[in-house]
């Protein structure tokens, strides 16, 4: 008999499994679940409210939020007057990581010699380019996916044999 030790959330968990052959062939797979979800815990979420306050620092013309999926990320969408995009002061307090990240600057006849810019401040879960804090907080979340993984193909296999 083969044994298997899990530890999960800090928590041992003992699970014995005997084995008299090889493993069973996984069973069709049901319906698609749903994704993991990524609590963000360091410094909130980004919300419309975070926008509005983005407007004033860095004196956009306007700030709309976006958010790709639910635990995926989301951010900021800013457009400004003139051809660069400033970085947000307190950036990791309102809750964005890295840098801002800036479109062409469009220049059009009809604005004259004005230019235009559009400047996305995001929060990206899982930048492979963090530092700090924030690195350290999304390598914990990482090892405890993984742990989350192993543990649930571990169940799924033991109830299948």
């Amino acid at each position: 008999a083969a044994g298997a030790s899990l530890q999960l959330r800090g928590e041992a968990s003992s699970v014995t499994a005997a084995r008299a052959g090889p493993a069973p062939a996984p069973a069709p797979a049901a319906a698609a679940a749903a994704g993991p979800t990524v609590a963000v815990t360091s410094s909130g979420e980004i919300s419309s409210s975070t926008c509005e306050t983005l407007v004033g620092e860095i004196s956009a013309i306007h700030c709309e939020l976006y958010t790709w999926e639910d635990g995926l990320g989301s951010g900021c969408a800013c457009y400004l007057e003139g051809s660069h995009c400033p970085e947000a002061p307190g950036a990791e307090a309102m809750g964005f990581t890295g840098g801002v990240v800036a479109t062409r600057p469009l220049s059009l006849p009809e604005l004259g010699t004005t230019s235009r810019i559009s400047c996305f401040y995001r929060r990206w879960v899982q930048d492979p380019d963090l530092s700090g804090p924030l690195h350290d907080q999304q390598l914990a979340e990482s090892k405890q996916r993984i742990l989350q993984y192993i543990s649930t193909a571990f169940e799924n296999a033991r109830a299948k044999s």
